[in-house]
């Protein structure tokens, strides 16, 4: 059996944040369902980000999605990544992205 290396790695699954919001926005379309106050400020920063992500798309791999520090346990010589049920196939920098907004 061969070993597969990070950067081939895949789940069935894959996630696009920006198709998810895209999809989201256009199931509220038409609804009274009000937004939260600021979400088009946060929305018209994240264009940046997503111009950018688009301009250059990265080859996309196994991510865990869910980098909660209670997903985390140090075996003291090793460190072990649990919880695996939300695992998509997704931007190589999702975890670490998604790792610094849950530690602050």
């Amino acid at each position: 059996m061969r070993q597969l290396h990070r950067s081939d790695a895949q789940f069935p699954t894959k996630f696009d944040l920006f198709v998810k919001i895209d999809s989201c926005l256009a199931l509220l379309a038409g609804t009274n369902v009000g937004l939260p106050d600021g979400y088009h400020d946060v929305a018209a920063e994240a264009e940046g980000v997503r111009a950018t992500l688009a301009a250059s798309p990265a080859r996309l791999t196994a991510c865990h999605w869910d980098p909660l520090c209670e997903n985390f346990l140090d075996a003291g010589a090793s460190m072990w990544i649990v919880d695996r049920d939300y695992s998509v196939t997704n931007h190589p920098m999702w975890d670490l992205d998604d790792l610094s907004v849950e530690a602050g």
